[in-house]
């Protein structure tokens, strides 16, 4: 069966002059020096995952052997997705985009139809299903293809990186795939149905945006581009980033994902059965977290959805949520334990990850911690601000946390050390009171689970990190992505109009943790947080049947943990 469908075409200017050798080698050392003046986890990639970003000789061969721009670009792009890290990519200035109609992921080591767009593929035309298996496109096999392009997208755990290469196979944008505008106008697709046959079909690509080919010319300054080009990496030569300030260095989020159902989603990743769940918040579409309650072997069993942590509302209904289900009316609990599930949340402001804890620890607990890359732009900039707070007159609170960073930046440039020691990555304290209501604690002292997956990422995972090391909350679901850093972006180079973002800090866990293949650490980069239990809901049973036995499956763990604590 082949179905066919019209497709909107994109206007794409005419091919323009390519760099030349010398601007090419002048953007890629650039982009090196960055890394190496700026990138925090380097001597982590360097001695635990003997990636030396700072060996270039191989990649500078590439960038010399390139024909045109565009495979320029993806030298850079495969340079940066080489550092596995989800916080760190090259991003070329480009609006283009090409999609399918339809996503898909791994299920149970197949990629499985996950959603479809029944607007632009009707059913009568493409009659294929979700838990359909995508097999072949365009004449390769569809895992191939994915390998192929997973490869301009570092992250930090081998099967983030599979599954966000799978996603490129219904989903292209330029900004990270630079031959993403070559797709042509259909694409061939086989699709092997439920009922074990192969169905063929010619799928469009929507395309919309502008497409970057080459970058507008500029004449050589041959003088100081070979001087440049002549450098070593580490120089910190070209344009610089504009220095971050302390409250930027509280930015834990990954960048953007494309094909991955669900990421900072509202609603879970499984369906709410109205049978045994009453909700309290997200009847309203602007609601920006869901909360309530399920009834089930004899528990009540409170759930808050956290999408993101880059929401302040979300924040706010998250804690008022979890104080309301602490309390109790008449003497009836509201609750008997708690589920927070931060699955598919890539991150936010590290700092409500951290008042969300606040409300989960009625001992109080270990603050957040990190080390964060030194810089003398950044010592500098961190005593005029301090200064210009002293001068205005800001809280002692400000005050002492602009101190406590100050300081350790100073100890840190004075001993010669990339990073600083640890520090806390909200205020100027290590250790932090639960939350209070006047005298009496009101932070929830009843069981707690948290749910995540493998796309859990950044903020979130060092939420769960905190809750696992102080054995506060249950970790239920997969590890996570292993995106354990703040993140800064800005230009690189200056020819070719690029951008870079990277991870400038590394979070501390309180202990360390050990992974197959890498050596013991406390950190949460390319380690991410191991669950407690684990429970997969990536299988073709929870997608097809909107993740109910998942559901069950962690309500069953739930009462079990709740039963034990009595």
């Amino acid at each position: 069966m082949v179905r066919a469908l019209c497709v909107l075409t994109v206007l794409a200017l005419p091919g323009l002059a390519e760099l030349t050798r010398e601007q090419r080698q002048a953007d890629f050392r650039h982009l090196v020096d960055m890394i190496a003046k700026r990138y925090a986890p380097y001597e982590w990639k360097r001695d635990g995952l003997k990636v030396d970003a700072l060996a270039i000789g191989p990649w500078l061969e590439r960038v010399n052997r390139a024909q045109n721009d565009l495979e320029f670009f993806e030298v850079c792009a495969e340079y940066v997705a080489g550092l596995r890290d989800s916080h760190s990519g090259y991003l070329l200035p480009s609006s283009f985009s090409a999609r399918r109609g339809f996503t898909a992921d791994l299920y149970e080591g197949r990629i499985l139809v996950d959603s479809i767009d029944r607007t632009r593929l009707k059913a009568e035309d493409f009659p294929f299903e979700i838990g359909d298996e995508l097999v072949m496109m365009d004449g390769l096999q569809a895992a191939d293809l994915a390998r192929s392009l997973a490869r301009f997208n570092g992250e930090g755990t081998a099967v983030g990186a599979t599954r966000s290469g799978i996603g490129f196979l219904t989903s292209r944008p330029q900004r990270l795939i630079p031959r993403a505008h070559e797709v042509g106008e259909m694409a061939k697709v086989t699709i092997k149905r439920a009922n074990g046959e192969n169905a063929n079909y010619d799928i469009p690509w929507l395309k919309s945006g502008m497409p970057v080919v080459s970058v507008p010319d500029s004449p050589p300054v041959r003088t100081a581009a070979a001087g440049f080009a002549g450098g070593r990496a580490g120089q910190g030569g070209g344009l610089e980033f504009i220095d971050p300030t302390v409250d930027e260095w509280k930015n834990w989020r990954v960048r953007d994902r494309v094909g991955v159902t669900g990421l900072d989603g509202r609603e879970p990743v499984f369906a709410l059965p109205e049978d045994i769940f009453v909700r309290r918040n997200g009847n309203n579409p602007n609601d920006a977290a869901i909360s309530g309650i399920f009834t089930v072997g004899g528990r009540k069993i409170g759930y808050v959805r956290v999408p993101t942590f880059g929401s302040f509302q979300a924040r706010n209904i998250a804690m008022s949520e979890i104080r309301y289900f602490g309390k109790s009316t008449d003497g009836v609990p509201h609750t008997d334990g708690l589920i927070i599930d931060v699955m598919r949340n890539t991150g936010g402001v590290i700092c409500f990850a951290e008042d969300l804890v606040s409300v989960l620890a009625p001992e109080g607990f270990k603050a957040f911690t990190g080390e964060i890359r030194v810089t003398w732009l950044s010592l500098l900039s961190l005593r005029e601000n301090l200064e210009t707070s002293r001068r205005l007159g800001v809280s002692e609170t400000r005050i002492k946390e602009l101190e406590t960073v100050l300081g350790a930046y100073e100890d840190a440039y004075k001993a010669g050390k990339p990073r600083t020691a640890k520090l806390p990555l909200c205020g100027s304290v290590f250790e932090r009171a639960g939350s209070m209501d006047g005298e009496v604690s009101d932070a929830y002292a009843k069981p707690v689970m948290v749910l995540q997956d493998e796309f859990s990422a950044s903020a979130s995972e060092i939420f769960a990190a905190q809750l696992q090391d102080m054995g506060r909350a249950r970790i239920v679901g997969m590890r996570s992505l292993g995106a354990g850093g703040s993140v800064l972006s800005g230009n690189t180079g200056v020819y070719a109009e690029a951008g870079l973002s990277f991870t400038n800090s590394l979070g501390i866990r309180q202990k360390e943790v050990q992974v197959e293949g890498l050596p013991a650490a406390p950190y949460i980069e390319n380690l991410g947080v191991a669950p407690d239990v684990v429970v997969d809901v990536m299988t073709r049973e929870n997608l097809t049947k909107k993740g109910r036995p998942f559901l069950d499956r962690v309500l069953e763990i739930a009462v079990g943990q709740i039963g034990a604590a009595k």
